[in-house]
């Protein structure tokens, strides 16, 4: 209990600056609402009525009912229709000439029927030619769900504008998906996936506590960890998914990612040993089976490995530093955890989880060992504070090793 006493007042630190951060976005949320007066609830969007009733033939008008989903109306002021907007969920996502916020009118079936673009300061010739090549058309019909497996490349020759409608169709999908109440998305699949997902928890939690008994199927661990947590279900922890949960707050979805957490924070805060990120992270373990490849492993110097072991802690206080200030809220490209979900993820996203996933052949979990923030993270829950006396002491003993 006294290494656990030592560590409260680094506890103490990190709640302090997770509360600054929430704060912070608050107030910038504060501040763009106010600079954005269409955001307001119950302020009738400007969407020509001719292009509204294409998808709601009786709809007169469009309401925002929150920051996200508006109400279409008819002449009485009955609601005929439901439809997502884009202006405050992806309000950072910029084109070539800056923001590119949508109207996705959902039909009677919750299909995407038309997307129409507000006005934006992109290139005319840009949108003629996004026009020209129907990009928009290829979420039409499709459900939301539908829509968030699509694959869609940018179109040649306005790569920017097509890329920032792309991503505001994504974010927009993605908000609406998680709005929705849980019976609506239950499958039999969804019910496999969880159970599967928590079947790899207690089979690391039991590797965990047991390790000598169940050192036999790490392997298994690893493989399970890989494909069922990190490719099927996309369940990692990041620095993306922290900051998103401090500022807009958990769903009722990640009750599975909670528990998680709590595990991942707590064992390691009073056993002193590591449980996240030896037993359950899905890249930890993709960079433990690549190094079992047969190659030629090739250890660091001590001193460059000392280096290097700053480089994840610089990157975690510079996102840190980010996230109070405000000057990005997007974080998701400093590690490569989104290379997991390749159909969403960035093309440097895809390069760095490659390039890692490919140096672990030769070197030991590189990216766990020398660059990962939230592994960093998690180690400050682990770490025992070490007085200057014992320090001293453990020093001496490294120099007397032969």
């Amino acid at each position: 209990m006294k290494a656990f006493f030592a560590k409260i007042p680094r506890l103490i630190l990190i709640l302090l600056l997770t509360v600054a951060i929430g704060l912070s976005a608050r107030l910038q949320e504060n501040f763009r609402q106010k600079d954005n007066n269409h955001l307001l609830q119950g302020k009738q969007l400007e969407l020509p009525i001719s292009e509204l009733q294409k998808v709601y033939p009786t709809g007169v008008k469009m309401i925002l009912s929150d920051t996200l989903l508006c109400q279409v109306l008819d002449a009485k002021s009955k609601v005929v229709g439901t439809a997502i907007y884009t202006g405050y969920v992806a309000s950072t996502v910029k084109g070539f000439g800056g923001a590119t916020p949508l109207y996705l009118l959902l039909n009677d079936k919750k299909q995407i029927a038309q997307i129409y673009m507000v006005e934006n300061a992109e290139t005319k010739e840009y949108l003629e030619n996004i026009q020209r090549h129907r990009f928009l058309e290829n979420w039409y019909g499709k459900t939301p769900k539908q829509a968030l497996s699509l694959n869609i490349d940018a179109v040649s020759g306005c790569t920017f504008s097509s890329t920032a409608l792309k991503k505001n169709i994504e974010m927009g999908i993605s908000a609406y998906v998680q709005q929705q109440p849980l019976n609506d998305r239950i499958s039999i699949l969804s019910y496999v996936r969880g159970i599967l997902s928590v079947g790899v928890v207690l089979f690391a939690l039991l590797s965990f506590f047991f390790p000598h008994r169940f050192n036999n199927f790490r392997y298994l661990l690893l493989a399970c960890s890989v494909i069922i947590l990190g490719f099927w279900q996309g369940q990692v922890f990041s620095l993306e998914r922290f900051y998103l949960w401090i500022v807009a707050g958990l769903s009722p979805a990640s009750w599975f990612l909670l528990v998680l957490l709590v595990l991942s924070l707590l064992l390691p805060l009073f056993l002193n040993r590591s449980f996240y990120c030896i037993y359950v992270c899905p890249f930890g373990a993709a960079q433990e089976l690549a190094g079992k490849i047969p190659s030629k492993k090739y250890p660091l110097p001590r001193k460059m490995a000392n280096y290097l072991s700053h480089i994840r802690k610089l990157v975690l206080l510079i996102c840190v530093f980010l996230a109070l200030t405000g000057l990005v809220n997007e974080f998701s490209k400093v590690e490569v955890f989104a290379g997991f979900m390749p159909l969403s993820a960035s093309s440097f996203s895809l390069v760095l989880f490659g390039t890692f996933l490919l140096l672990s052949v030769f070197f030991q979990k590189p990216w766990c060992r020398y660059f990962c923030p939230t592994g960093f993270l998690f180690e400050l829950f682990r770490r025992p504070v070490l007085n200057k006396e014992r320090t001293k002491e453990n020093h001496c003993k490294l120099k007397e090793r032969p």
